[in-house]
């Protein structure tokens, strides 16, 4: 879902979840002439979506080392140093909580907010715990 290159050519059934064969072939060809950023080894499929950013990075590389994956619409990656700032609305009656850890997202954490469920907000690190 994070590989920059690939996209889903059919519907929702067909090949994996839509991702078709030929694409996923396409896909692996391109990242094996990339390497990590990290661990400095071929076959990178992730990039940053900072458009003048050109790190690409394998997907266990980037969480071991904060990069942020949005979990939802276009399956954006960014590596740390750009990561987009994301505001928690704030208001004296309203203290937010990580909806997995429980304990309080202070303003500027990373943090994901649900998009499943409406008002719900996540510390970055415990949503994307495997």
């Amino acid at each position: 879902l994070f590989a920059a290159g690939l996209s889903q050519s059919g519907v929702d059934k067909e090949g994996i979840l839509g991702f078709l064969p030929a694409d996923i072939d396409k896909e692996f060809r391109r990242a094996a002439r990339l390497k990590c950023i990290f661990c400095h080894t071929g076959g990178a499929p992730v990039g940053c979506c900072d458009r003048k950013c050109k790190a690409t990075f394998h997907f266990p590389c980037g969480r071991a080392n904060k990069a942020s994956f949005m979990f939802s619409g276009n399956y954006e990656s960014y590596c740390v140093k750009h990561t987009p700032p994301e505001s928690i609305p704030r208001s004296p009656e309203v203290d937010h909580q990580c909806s997995v850890c429980l304990s309080q997202v202070k303003p500027k954490q990373s943090h994901v907010s649900g998009t499943c469920c409406v008002g719900s907000i996540f510390h970055t690190r415990c949503i994307q715990v495997v």
